[in-house]
């Protein structure tokens, strides 16, 4: 019985409590006026003729900077691209999966039918997709069976890891995924 009420008590301090991360309207429209005062982002889109030649989507690399305060400052950067009216962050996946905003960037133009045109995209991704040990710069490579074009961008656990680009008869990529294992 007196878990119940101890759980109850709880419980109601709980819902009496604020609500935390709600921000009034008004000091809302002053975080977004003076946000720039703490954080500054300054884009450079990038024009590689190989990031050009593969994908249409514009791409830019962020330099974001946060004043800390106390005269110093932190900074980091990220790879986002328009794709769909929206600005997506550009990043290599973490896990398998399906990748739609990478293959919405393509190029409408760029066809991968080729080992030439594998090199033109693995230069692409070189940019985009850079890799950090040596390990994953050994893993570095493509290869292709009938409209699945493998592109390796490092190893997890021994395995090679990285995008599988697939083609239509045309060469046309319809889709993108990643994956752990290829």
């Amino acid at each position: 019985m007196i878990g119940r009420i101890g759980m109850g008590l709880f419980g109601m301090a709980v819902l009496a409590a604020p609500v935390w991360g709600q921000v009034p309207a008004d000091e809302q429209a002053f975080l977004d006026k003076h946000m720039s005062d703490v954080v500054a982002i300054t884009p450079k889109r990038l024009n590689d003729a190989a990031i050009v030649k593969a994908f249409s989507a514009p791409i830019y690399e962020l330099n974001i900077v946060m004043n800390m305060g106390d005269g110093g400052s932190s900074s980091q950067k990220q790879i986002v691209a328009k794709v769909d009216d929206k600005l997506v962050p550009v990043s290599r996946p973490g896990s398998d999966g399906d990748c739609p905003q990478i293959a919405k960037m393509m190029n409408p133009a760029f066809m991968l039918k080729t080992d030439d045109d594998a090199k033109a995209l693995q230069a692409a991704l070189d940019l985009l997709f850079p890799t950090v040990t040596d390990d994953d710069k050994k893993a570095i490579a493509f290869s292709h069976s009938g409209s699945n074009w493998m592109f390796y961008r490092g190893t997890f656990f021994a395995n090679k890891l990285g995008f599988v680009f697939t083609t239509d008869g045309s060469g046309k990529v319809t889709a993108v995924k990643f994956s752990l294992k290829l």
